[in-house]
């Protein structure tokens, strides 16, 4: 079953109050994070790799527990159906921490349910809703 974006944003919220508790001052400008959200709306299996390389090659440059997000709109949500091709590779993201958000909108005009989907993908009612609210939350946007 997929989590919801509701349940994402919660647990953003409660590391980033977490590391406000626990650090000190020195120590808050790293622990209090905005996050990186990248955006795919490829089909492509090879533009798929190429996101999913690009996320996890990021994970080492940032500060520690930065979230990083992954949004899937049109057909890109291809990528959070079982048996693809780059399973491997998004097994591997989501195991570094990066989240898989899939569009409800785009999951809709495709005909497919929360059930559909690999396990661990988030659900957002609108994938560019998304990363506007992350954009305006201060996330950096990429769209490689």
């Amino acid at each position: 079953m997929a989590l919801t974006a509701a349940h994402l944003v919660t647990m953003t919220a409660a590391i980033a109050l977490i590391g406000t508790a626990c650090a000190s001052r020195s120590e808050r400008n790293v622990l209090i994070m905005t996050g990186v959200v990248l955006h795919l709306t490829a089909r492509s299996t090879r533009k798929h790799r190429a996101v999913l390389r690009n996320a996890l090659n990021l994970v080492p440059e940032v500060a520690p527990g930065t979230p990083i997000e992954m949004v899937v709109h049109g057909e890109a949500i291809l990528l959070a159906l079982p048996g693809q091709e780059t399973a491997e590779a998004l097994t591997e993201a989501i195991g570094a921490g990066i989240v898989l958000v899939v569009c409800r909108n785009s999951m809709r005009s495709q005909n497919l349910e929360d059930d559909d989907l690999i396990q661990g993908a988030v659900v957002a009612s609108s994938g560019v809703g998304h990363l506007v609210a992350r954009q305006t939350q201060g996330w950096a946007y990429l769209r490689p």
